[in-house]
This record gives C-alpha cells, structure tokens and sequence, in this order.
C-alpha cells in the first residue's frame, strides 16, 4: 500500500460549545440534483457546479440580484460535477467526470466555453458520495486537477495529477496500486503550496464496509521531482469494527501547513501538519449515514461544514482560544454534499443538497456578529485602517436591525446613507465629523420596505458600497 512514515498522532478532545442558527437559507434549483462545490468571485458573488438526478452537469451564478444558470457547451452524457474555480477575471472553470470514462474540464473564456479532456479511464457507475476530481487554480489561473481511476487492463486503481500546458494536459502518477478494490474510487483534493507544488490528500479503502477492511489516508507532496507520500493514518483489517476512511478537504496555509478533514467510521476528524507531526481533532457529532463534508481556512483557522443523512447539517470553526464551536445550519434534517466558501470580507457561504439524496440544491449564507467579526477579523488589532473601509454585517439577507463596520484612515467628515436601485436616497444614517479609526453601529431598518438597496459612504472625497437584500 506504499511506504508508512512513522509520525507522531496527537489525539485531541477540545472543548465545544454549540450556538444557535445564523444563516439565511435560499433555494437555488429545484431540479434536484447534487451540488459539487460552490466558489466566490471578486465581487463576493457565488456560483455553484452542481449535477442533476439525472447526472447532467449545470451552472448557477448569482449576479448580484438573482440566480442565473448559463447554459453549458457539454451537458449530454452522464456527468459529475467535481470543483469549480473562478479566476481573477471572474470567469468559471470546472472540473468533472463523465460518461464513466472521461475527465473533463471546462471555462469560460468571457464569449464561451472552452472545453477539454483531461483523461480517458475509468469511473465506477455506482454510488459516489464525494469527490474523485478536484482542481485549483494558480494565480495566473492555470487548473491543477487531481483526479482517482481504475485501469481494468491491468487491475490497477490509484491517483493522477494533471495541469494545463498550452493546449495540452500534463499527467502524473501520484500513487497507484495493482488491484480493484469495490464499490467506490478514492476521494481525492488538491491545494497548491507555497511554493507552487501540488499536495494532494485522499483515502484508499480496501473493501468499504466490511469490517475486514484495511483502509488510508494519504497526503503526497510534490518536491519539483518526486512525489514524498505520508501515510496519515492507517487502520488496519484485524482491528475490531468497521475501517472505512472518507476524505473530505485538504487545505494549505500561509506557512505552508497542510490542514485535513476527513471521516473514520462515525467519527469527524480534523487535522493538521506541522513538520513530521500531526495532530488530530474529533469534532461532534456523529457521521452514521452517508456523510459528506467540507473546509475553508480563514486566518489560517478552519472553518468546516458537515452533515449525515441521520444528522443536521453542521458547520464549526476554531475560536481564538483554539476550542470548537458549532452551530446548525438546518439544525432538523440533513444537507447532504455541503460545499463551503469563504469572501474577501469573511463572509461563509455554503451549497448543499436539501433533506435527503434527491431534495433540491439549496444555498446559505452565514449572518455574523459584530463581535464574531472582530475575532474573525485582524482589521481591529492593526491600528488605524490605511484606506476607507465599509463592511455590514450581512451583504445578503437582514432583518430589521442591521450592523455596519467602517474605518476611517484620518479624521474627516462621514455621510453613510442608504439609496434604492433607482440612485433615490431612502434613509440617511449619519452625517458627521468623525476622528481616525474603526467604528460598528447598529441601525434600525424597520422604515425600508423589503428590496434590495445600497448602502454608500462618503468620506474625504472617496466613496465605498455595499449592497442589501433586505427579508423582514
């Protein structure tokens, strides 16, 4: 099964302490399908690859008012949606299988879509519940694609990297093995380090479901010449109980660490890298069902998402002390495939399939505190703000109450109002003078009619905005 590191496991039981609801949910699709994964533009938009029951490929993008679905150039076949990136222009790229043999990719080059075949192996037709292709993107927007296959021929199943040169498609083997495991390919997830590497993290299982299994998880690094394979955690087919690994997420973080989520059995299971060690935390909750899950990191801190088809769907983050908290995002049934994201201003968006494994594709988006900002958030702790700054506390949905952040770099005049989608100003808010610094004010919003609106403020002679969907 590959060379074993000996590497020293922390077991970690943190503390946790469970919060109420903070999200606003919305149907995207009722054409029920599963989503593959959702990503945010540079305007804090989302868009979200999913598939449908009838395994078609689609697209939906939010343009900043309502849902659009662009037609894509390859719908016919079986397709399953895998990742979607979008790029500094805006512009979506995914990831996908199809019709059992292929590996495709496609983008959106500003006229149409562009489309290309990364790989021609085989893909089991059965049930998959997580994601055997996966991409990123470089920051000159080249695709880096993981991706599992079975070669039947020669009864050999492993794990393939591929990156675009030109119009042409580069492909390594990561990790390959000479026998066929059944029912299900391994989950595979791919993040660029530091230094432009691949890493790639995914599980092999032997014989999912059986308690005689002998199951991995792996996370291989490319040096620029060879790929160095960790093993991160083994259980093996004589150990009491079921061993069944379920890769979820692999992130890599401003130093260079790479943070994992992933499932063993029933169990959640975070962890993260530091040199030779790792050291792993169990999060609550219990993954009986078919479990799917998801991360993001925000201040190299993560933030995951998870649900069963026995549990409710479930997101958690690390405080600044370094203990778990949680809250629910449908706290009474599950939502299955959940994708997460994260914006520029730390705003937590997530895709998800509603109630069971035929429900519609729903999106929510997470309502955070002021104080939750400012933990999130290192804008306070680094004195005064070198431009203007304006932030509210939910670009997406508020009730009648609503807090905004702003900064001001130097002491001046402050004119924050709230005009309608005709440029007509509803509701002025402040007019002031104001010294230096960061501020957080509440306003009540009981006088504005439910509709969308912006909210501009002036300062200095520059101005910042910000728009509302405003639900009561």
């Amino acid at each position: 099964m590959g060379k074993t590191l000996m590497l020293l496991t922390i077991i970690s039981l943190l503390p946790v302490s469970v919060s109420a609801q903070n999200w606003v949910l919305e149907p995207v699709d009722d054409v029920r399908g599963r989503p593959g994964s959702i990503a945010i533009d540079n305007l804090n938009r989302p868009h979200i690859a999913y598939q449908t029951t009838r395994l078609k490929l689609k697209y939906a993008k939010w343009n900043g008012i309502t849902w659009e679905f662009p037609q894509l150039a390859d719908t016919i076949g079986y397709s399953r949606a895998g990742k979607i990136c979008i790029d500094n222009q805006n512009h979506p790229h995914i990831a996908y299988a199809k019709d059992s043999v292929l590996f495709k990719y496609t983008f959106y080059n500003g006229d149409s879509w562009e489309i290309s075949t990364i790989d021609s192996c085989a893909v089991y037709n059965d049930d998959i519940k997580g994601r055997i292709i996966d991409m990123t993107l470089s920051e000159n927007g080249i695709p880096h694609i993981s991706y599992s296959f079975v070669d039947y021929a020669d009864s050999v199943r492993g794990v393939r990297y591929a990156y675009q040169n030109g119009d042409s498609w580069i492909v390594k083997t990561v990790w390959q093995e000479n026998r066929i495991p059944t029912p299900y390919l391994s989950q595979t997830y791919i993040e660029l380090d530091r230094n432009g590497f691949p890493v790639v993290f995914f599980e092999a299982n032997d014989n999912p479901g059986s308690a005689r299994d002998t199951a991995y998880i792996f996370l291989a690094r490319f040096d620029g010449q060879n790929w160095l394979l960790d093993t991160v955690d083994y259980r093996s087919g004589g150990d009491d109980g079921y061993n069944n690994f379920s890769a979820y997420s692999l992130k890599i973080d401003d130093f260079n660490r790479a943070h994992i989520f992933y499932q063993f059995d029933v169990s959640v299971v975070y962890g993260v890298q530091s040199g030779d060690t790792w050291r792993f935390e169990y999060l609550p909750g219990n993954a009986v069902g078919l479990c799917c899950g998801d991360m993001v990191l925000g201040s190299n801190n993560p933030r995951v998402v998870y649900s069963s088809v026995m549990r409710a769907l479930t997101y958690g983050w690390r405080n600044e002390n370094g203990d778990w908290e949680i809250e629910y995002i449908l706290p009474n049934c599950p939502g299955l495939f959940p994708s997460i994201a994260i914006d520029s201003e730390g705003g937590m968006y997530v895709s998800f399939q509603k109630d069971d494994i035929s429900g519609p594709l729903y999106y929510a988006r997470r309502i955070a505190t002021a104080t939750e900002e400012e933990k999130a958030c290192p804008i306070y702790k680094l004195g005064l703000p070198k431009e203007l700054f304006l932030t509210i506390s939910s670009p997406v949905s508020a009730t009648k109450n609503l807090r905004l952040t702003y900064g001001l770099p130097k002491d001046e005049r402050v004119q924050l109002a709230v005009y309608d989608l005709s440029g007509r100003t509803t509701l002025v808010l402040k007019d002031e003078m104001k010294k230096a610094g960061y501020y957080t004010d509440a306003f009540n919003l009981s006088r504005l009619s439910n509709g969308i609106y912006w909210f501009v403020l002036k300062s200095g002679g520059e101005m910042k905005t910000r728009k509302l969907v405003l639900i009561k």
